[in-house]
């Protein structure tokens, strides 16, 4: 998943740099509704791996899901249920899979990992509403909005995927300790 969003990155740069040249150096002004959706998009894709990366650099998969923000709420349970999260969340794209992968981590990694890609799609959702302060936006705000409003909408579904996940590992982690302790005592 990484190169491809990197790749697709590259070719939207590429092609908002042509729609800008002949939007702004050859007059061309059929290219101005694809330069905005081009550029919109490549802010999109930008933004979703800088925001990774620095959060990345910053925590390095280190959260602790024991954090009362990381906690399941009372209603988040009946909400998964109506979203019927168990059924699609297989079928999700992982930027980076190996980092979720209990045979290549640890339970705690993994639940590090958890709360930080949680945090990452969080920030990503306030910042899909970014371009709505641009200057372009005053023109084609409605196109703006219904394109942050998307954005905003698969990162909210990536939150989701986070939060249901998290707190049968923490009950597995806990258990697991649990187990170590008694296996501790009954040593003694």
């Amino acid at each position: 998943m990484r190169k491809r969003m990197v790749g697709f990155t590259l070719i939207l740069s590429f092609t908002s740099a042509a729609l800008l040249f002949l939007y702004a150096g050859a007059g061309a002004r059929w290219a101005y509704p694809l330069l905005m959706t081009s550029g919109t998009t490549l802010y999109h894709f930008t933004m979703r791996l800088l925001v990774g990366l620095g959060l990345n650099g910053w925590w390095h998969n280190r959260l602790d899901g024991h954090q009362r923000w990381f906690q399941e709420k009372r209603w988040e349970p009946k909400l998964y249920q109506t979203l019927r999260v168990k059924a699609w969340k297989r079928a999700m794209p992982t930027f980076e899979p190996a980092v979720f992968d209990l045979s290549k981590r640890t339970l705690e990694e993994v639940i590090g990992a958890m709360c930080q890609a949680e945090v990452v799609h969080e920030v990503i959702i306030l910042l899909s509403f970014l371009p709505l302060l641009t200057p372009f936006a005053v023109e084609d705000f409605f196109i703006f909005f219904i394109t942050s409003l998307l954005a905003a909408a698969v990162d909210a579904v990536f939150v989701v995927m986070q939060r249901y996940n998290r707190p049968r590992l923490l009950e597995l982690c806990r258990r697991r300790e649990e187990r170590a302790r008694r296996n501790a005592r009954e040593a003694t």
